[in-house]
């Protein structure tokens, strides 16, 4: 019986044995793989994909910035299936096929590795633009110093990057751009080391290799993610696409995925309204992730309306064109590959803007203005050839609301060439958009380089919202007002011409009527000076006028910066350009006479008693006790200079100057435009915005743009009428008359001729009207001038004379008020010759 019982039991045993054995097999023979991935998948990880981005619309609802479909090449990163030794091998294949197979090996991305060959030698590539916007530099430092800050800023960002990048890749500090390339050649299995010589897998060529380093290097940025796929080829043909499928057991971990691809229908149209696509800097690189971006696959706004309305972060309206991307919820092994996907939340795509840009406006507008430098430059406006008349801008702004109906700058750019990289691929079109300098003629060189003066098209920079320059005339509306709201004149006041002004001492300012005929305008009133542009009569005015009360209506005008209002409140990136005032020039004039203080007294520039001295000198409060400690000699020399100070501030010849429009003054287009809206509707200055209206996604109003006062500039009405007088007198009358003249609405306007060598010798100016580097040319158009519905400002560089940007604004009007439907356009409207200034 006893046997019996540990015979059972004997049984018992072996059967469980087998029992936990057969299990243990099950567990690890048939579901190892499985339970070991359980084992390790110990991470929750969220994974986007990128959102359609919302549109751009015109105010009529014509698409300016959409979406179309798009085919890319990615690589999914899985070790298993591929291990490191062989990632150059499948990424090699992959360079092959779209080289000798389909069309698109220029769709590959190849710029993530910063260095360059040419002809055998081989040398570090960082793109690093640096403008003055970028230094934040101020208006008192000379174009010289500017040139240089930037050189010194680009030479330091290169070291910076060259730096960061060999610490990326743990390489040793000391190694060249040769030494660099080889020595990753290695490190990624592309290259073998044989005692001093290099020897690439696969028989690849050199290109070949650089090639598979570049897509190598993307695919390590993505070693801590790689459940993400990596895009190493964008916007490819759907053939390649279907291609790559059908090769899928050739080309392990590589496929395409189909995403949103941004796509401007107009090319270069209304460009610098819209901006572009670019990748993340690295100053902004962790906002931007922490903000859930995949920086290395998505671009975002970098100038216009894409970047201000890039995400809500980015506006007060609440607006996002980015939209939220779809999420998936996934769990990772600890290698980083995807294991489960847990579930998903579907993205939002973004908010579409519809803008204040009326499309047949802002299409006349850019094809007028440059048929306008067409003209100028072959001699047909009035009979001299204007060569460097290549860049310009216009803005079209109704004056009862502030909306921006056409904002127009040129030399343009195609947002499209951004829109697949990140960046513009082709390394020549990239410098000629970014570094456009590189490419002037000897002649241009002379100019930009020798004398500092901008002649440079810049098709990235927007002429309308921040070009900075004299007014010319078109600042005597301004004059005129305050000389009749002080009581110096009133609107019946004759003063006589006498062609030159010398009851100032040491002033010598002429007419421009004295310089170009030796004749006068004789007695004129305030209209017939602004009719004719009588310098003569402002010099007058405004030695009369004084310096506080000048400043007093630049100030009302909001032409002088104070405090932290903005110039105009348009919603892209703008200027704010100043009239000259005191308060300008002594922010001006300090730095000089501080230098000399420096230099005097021997003390550093952060010495509390310099920056003391400053205090008193803006003040103009010099007070004795502030200089305890210094001899009497020296508090002689800052009383002098203290003197002198103030003196130059307040120079009177000076307000001369300002007051037709030279001098300090420096405006950019679009802030004589709201100065010219706000005379002219009677006092409102309104906010400019380019932005109408939001729509969410599907298609509902979220947030209305509704015109904004921001200020009331009350005027006598004997006043509003003497300068609106004027300025249909200079139409129908004066400098633009050849083209207004008979005009079936009546308009008005002002035209201004900015010389810009008034600080050169004369044979300098001699050569340079030769060589086409003339005066700027500005006009102001006001229509109809008895019932003000837009103004048009036009601004074109070196075009000689101000009443040649006429034209343009008369093909304007002409497309707003529905004449040019009535009669044909005429291609040479702008082509009209006019012997008046």
């Amino acid at each position: 019986m006893k046997k019996n019982r540990i015979k059972y039991f004997t049984i018992i045993l072996i059967m469980m044995f087998l029992t936990l054995a057969l299990r243990l097999a099950f567990l690890q023979l048939i579901n190892g793989d499985y339970y070991s991935q359980q084992a390790e998948a110990v991470f929750s990880r969220v994974y986007s994909e990128k959102p359609q981005r919302g549109e751009i619309l015109t105010t009529e609802g014509i698409k300016l910035a959409t979406n179309i479909q798009s085919f890319n090449i990615i690589y999914t990163d899985n070790r298993k299936v591929v291990p490191e030794k062989d990632i150059p091998k499948v990424l090699l294949k992959v360079i092959r096929v779209l080289k000798n197979e389909t069309p698109d090996y220029e769709k590959l991305i190849l710029d993530t590795l910063p260095i360059k060959i040419d002809n055998n030698k081989v040398e570090f590539d960082f793109d690093v633009y640096v403008s003055e916007e970028d230094l934040n530099l101020n208006d008192n430092i000379s174009q010289e110093e500017k040139l240089k800050k930037i050189e010194e800023k680009r030479q330091k960002i290169l070291k910076a990057k060259e730096e960061r990048f060999k610490k990326d890749y743990n390489l040793p500090l000391d190694l060249d751009a040769n030494q660099t390339l080889y020595e990753l050649f290695v490190k990624y299995k592309i290259a073998n080391k044989n005692v001093d010589r290099y020897i690439f897998v696969e028989n690849m060529s050199l290109q070949e290799a650089k090639d598979v380093l570049s897509l190598r290097l993307l695919i390590e940025k993505n070693r801590f993610y790689k459940y993400k796929p990596v895009e190493i080829a964008k916007n490819v043909s759907r053939k390649t696409a279907f291609y790559i499928a059908m090769k899928s057991e050739e080309l392990p971990n590589v496929s395409f995925n189909e995403e949103p691809l941004r796509y401007y229908p107009n090319g270069d149209f209304a460009s610098h309204i819209l901006g572009y696509l670019s990748r993340a800097g690295e100053d902004t690189a962790e906002q931007y992730k922490s903000l859930g971006y995949d920086i290395n696959n998505e671009w975002i706004g970098a100038i216009g309306l894409e970047a201000k309305f890039e995400n809500i972060t980015k506006n007060e309206y609440g607006a996002s064109l980015r939209g939220e991307p779809k999420e998936k919820y996934i769990t990772v092994d600890k290698f980083g590959n995807q294991l489960k996907l847990i579930g998903e939340v579907e993205g939002i795509p973004g908010d579409t803007i519809v803008t204040t840009i009326s499309y047949n406006l802002q299409k006349v507008a850019e094809e007028s203005l440059e048929r306008l430098f067409k003209n100028l430059q072959e001699g047909k406006v009035d009979g001299t050839r204007r060569p460097n008349a290549n860049r310009g801008a216009v803005v079209v702004a109704n004056v009862k609301t502030g909306e921006i109906l056409a904002l127009v700058s040129k030399p343009s750019f195609d947002p499209n060439l951004f829109a697949e990289f990140g960046t513009i691929k082709d390394e020549e079109t990239r410098l000629r958009i970014f570094t456009p300098e590189k490419f002037l003629t000897e002649t241009q060189k002379y100019y930009n380089e020798v004398l500092k003066l901008d002649i440079v098209p810049k098709p990235l920079y927007n002429y309308a919202t921040k070009s900075l320059v004299p007014p010319g005339s078109t600042f005597k509306l301004l004059t005129s007002i305050a000389a009749l709201e002080e009581g110096i004149i009133t609107p019946n006041t004759i003063i006589v011409d006498k062609g030159m002004y010398r009851e100032l001492p040491g002033f010598k300012g002429n007419c421009w009527i004295w310089n170009e005929k030796h004749t006068t305008h004789g007695p004129v009133n305030v209209a017939k000076a602004l009719q004719v542009s009588c310098n003569y009569f402002y010099y007058a005015v405004a030695q009369k006028m004084g310096w506080d009360k000048f400043d007093k209506w630049v100030k009302k005008y909001n032409l002088i910066r104070n405090g932290n209002n903005s110039a105009t409140g348009i919603e892209i990136g703008e200027n704010f350009g100043q009239a000259s005032s005191v308060e300008k020039r002594k922010a001006l004039f300090i730095r000089k006479y501080l230098k000399n203080i420096m230099e005097k007294l021997k003390i550093k520039e952060d010495d509390k008693l310099l920056s003391d001295i400053k205090e008193m000198f803006l003040n103009e409060n010099l007070d004795d006790t502030r200089l305890a400690g210094l001899s009497e000699n020296q508090k002689k020399y800052i009383n002098s200079a203290y003197n002198q100070f103030i003196a130059e501030a307040k120079r009177l010849s000076d307000l001369l100057s300002a007051s037709i429009g030279q001098g300090e003054n420096q405006f950019t287009p679009l802030q004589l435009a709201q100065f010219y809206m706000t005379v002219v509707n009677g006092g409102n200055r309104y906010k400019l915005h380019l932005v109408k209206e939001i729509l969410n996604p599907d298609g509902s109003l979220k947030y209305k743009v509704e015109p904004e006062v921001l200020d009331k500039v009350e005027i006598k009405p004997e006043t509003y009428n003497a300068v609106m007088q004027g300025l249909q007198k200079v139409n129908e009358e004066g400098s633009a008359a050849s083209v207004f003249r008979n005009y079936p609405i009546p308009t008005g306007g002002k035209t201004g001729t900015v010389q810009i060598f008034n600080d050169f010798s004369s044979e300098i100016a001699k050569r340079a009207s030769a060589d086409g580097v003339v005066a700027n040319g500005v006009y102001v158009g006001v229509a109809p001038i008895n019932d003000p519905q837009i103004v048009v400002v036009v601004l074109v560089y070196n075009a000689g004379h101000g009443y040649s940007c006429a034209s343009v604004v008369k093909d304007i009007y002409d497309e707003y008020f529905g004449l040019n439907k009535m009669q044909p356009n005429s291609e040479t409207s702008n082509s009209q010759i006019s012997t008046t200034h």
